[in-house]
């Protein structure tokens, strides 16, 4: 499936990349220089609703449901209430 066929629902910008949540979970990273994809990531099967970065360039993400991520040198670690 592309990602274009989903309705984005949130957007942030960190250093030089787009970072794109999608409603089905799935989160795009895109070069704003070169305006290429540089990696798809999943953050559950609910819709992202947040996304922010912190200074040491982790990218923190929020999700209705599937508790928040933090992506960060290409790993995607979850965080739930129970951790």
């Amino acid at each position: 499936e592309e990602l274009s066929s989903y309705i984005s629902t949130s957007m942030a910008i960190h250093r030089d990349t787009l970072v794109i949540g999608y409603e089905n979970g799935s989160l795009a990273l895109l070069d704003i220089t070169n305006k290429k994809l540089i990696a798809t990531y999943r953050a559950g099967e609910d819709p992202v609703t947040a996304i922010t970065s912190d200074n040491s360039g982790k990218i923190w993400i929020g999700t209705k449901g599937s508790g928040l991520y933090c992506l960060h040198n290409n790993n995607l670690l979850q965080y739930t209430t129970t951790e």
